[in-house]
């Protein structure tokens, strides 16, 4: 929340997180966190033009030049390095339903592309 919060008030037209009273942005939906934001207000083109693609590569560049002194940090739960608790993950869940009976070869393959990501990357 603190990048958006941060874009905003520099300026990059982005969601922003709505804050409660208290200056929370974080509440629980169904037991689960959740975030309110604001609405862009803007339309998709029909047919993209030469025009909108250079307007969407200056908002980027803009966008990442403003980000560059944020202070911010948040690893990237989505990265390479997090793939393999995810897939212990799924071991432990459906292990005691016989997932490697159910999905044979799976997992192998799973640490042989993990393995080769590793290397490559």
């Amino acid at each position: 929340m603190g990048l958006t919060d941060h874009l905003a008030f520099e300026g990059v037209y982005c969601l922003i997180p709505v804050k409660e009273s208290d200056g929370n942005t974080v509440r629980q939906l169904c037991g689960r966190p959740a975030i309110l934001v604001t609405f862009l207000t803007s339309r998709s083109p029909r047919a993209p033009s030469l025009n909108h693609c250079t307007e969407v590569g200056k908002a980027l560049g803009r966008l990442h030049l403003v980000g560059l002194n944020f202070e911010g940090f948040r690893a990237n739960d989505l990265s390479v390095e997090s793939w393999r608790p995810l897939l212990a993950g799924i071991t432990e869940n459906f292990g005691s339903i016989g997932f490697e009976q159910i999905c044979n070869g799976l997992m192998a393959e799973l640490e042989n592309q993990l393995n080769y990501l590793r290397l490559i990357g």
